[in-house]
This record gives structure tokens, sequence and C-alpha cells, in this order.
């Protein structure tokens, strides 16, 4: 039954795709999707924008109540309290829990450590807050996230450094900025090899721009609220 087909069995016969041919079905697989938001679930989230912001509907009459009905808002408000205390309501959002007696002590620090980042070094609250609302009223939540490079700058002040001194700073690599340069009392004079001209001894107090470390953050946040393609929230 097969061989009446033309079904070959033989995975060698079987010619291989090029990247041109992959190419092409993955762009049409993309423009499907981006047709199926614009055409059928950005009108659905537009309109469930206008519900939740009380919109007029457009078909009001002059004379007679222009009173919009608020359910859509009331319901969403009255439901996000529960969702968030289903992850907010204990003291870890985030909570890895150990295989073994010898994994206590790491679960316990990549508990903190998430937990960290979620609620201080990100506002996770209000991320989780605005996903749920997106969702409730345009049917989908996105977030944003991403590591972000961060590199700590150390400022450093001196004063009454001489020239040598000042050397050595400007070797270390850091960005020195000098603030003010004046003469120190009772030093001995220099001679310039150049002119032959004395040259007062000067001390300098200057600023130095150490760079630091650096690290790597873990960032997230909820994009701009859109009802589908620009209608704000």
């Amino acid at each position: 039954m097969i061989n009446d087909m033309n079904i070959t069995t033989d995975i060698a016969a079987i010619e291989p795709m090029d990247d041109t041919e992959l190419q092409g079905i993955v762009s049409a697989e993309l423009e499907d999707a981006v047709s199926y938001i614009d055409s059928d679930v950005s009108p659905i989230r537009a309109k469930g924008t206008e519900y939740y912001r009380g919109d007029p509907f457009g078909n009001e009459e002059d004379g007679r109540s222009q009173v919009v009905a608020m359910e859509v808002r009331d319901t969403v408000s009255a439901m996000l309290p529960s969702l968030m205390k289903v992850f907010f309501s204990t003291e870890n959002v985030v909570e890895y829990v150990p295989r073994g007696p010898e994994d206590v002590a790491g679960a316990q620090q990549a508990t903190d450590y998430a937990n960290y980042i979620f609620t201080a070094d990100n506002n996770g609250f209000m991320t989780t807050y605005a996903l749920f609302k997106d969702s409730l009223v345009r049917k989908c939540g996105i977030a944003k996230y991403w590591w972000e490079e961060v590199e700590e700058v150390k400022i450093e002040e001196y004063s009454g450094l001489d020239d040598q001194t000042l050397k050595v700073l400007m070797q270390e690599g850091a960005e020195v900025k000098i603030v003010v340069s004046y003469p120190e009392p009772g030093a001995v004079a220099q001679i310039d090899p150049t002119t032959g001209m004395e040259m007062p001894a000067a001390t300098r107090s200057c600023r130095v721009l150490r760079p630091g470390w650096q690290r790597m953050a873990a960032k997230s946040r909820s994009p701009e609220r859109t009802s589908g393609r620009g209608l704000p929230a």
C-alpha cells in the first residue's frame, strides 16, 4: 500500500532542506503570526482597553444619559489582589528546594539571590502587577528581561601631591582630573632644564575616577501597555 502511494521510508533518500528554503518557511510563519495579531488579536485588545477605560461607545444621543458602566475595570480590580496574593503573600517569591542535606546551603543561597534580583534589584511587584492586568484586560501579559552590564566607578580625592606621586597615579590607568594646583610653602624651587629658570615646587589636589569591578545585573520590566498596535493603556 505504501509503494502504491509513492511514499518512501528511506530517510537518506529525502533531499535535505537548504538555507533558502528554511528561511522562506520561517519568514512565512512570522508573517502569518504578525497578520494574526493585527487582524484577530489587536481588535479584541483594543476593545478590552476601551471597556476598561469606560470610553464612550459612539452611539450616544443628546439629551440621553452618557453614563458608561465600569464592570470591566471593577472586575479586573477585584481579581488582581487575589492573583498577587498567590505570589507575594509569603516571604519568598522564588524558593529553591534542596534535594538532599548537602544542598540546603546552596538552595538557601539561590533562594536569597533570586528574591533579591526580583524584588530589590528590580521592581518585581509592579512588573507582576502589570503582567496580570494586561492579561486580564488584553488577553496577553508580556515581560522583558535581560542581563545588563554595569560598571562601578569609584571616585577618590587626594591633596598635597607632588608631580612624582601624580605620575604614579596616572600610570595606574585611572582617569586623573586635577582640581587645583598650588605652591607648597617652604618647598625648594626647581630649575627648568629647558629655560634654566626657577620653577616653584607645586603640590596638587586631584580627583581620581577609578573604574571599579563590572557585574552582570538581571533586569526586567513590563513593556508600555498597549492594546494591540500603539493604542495606549
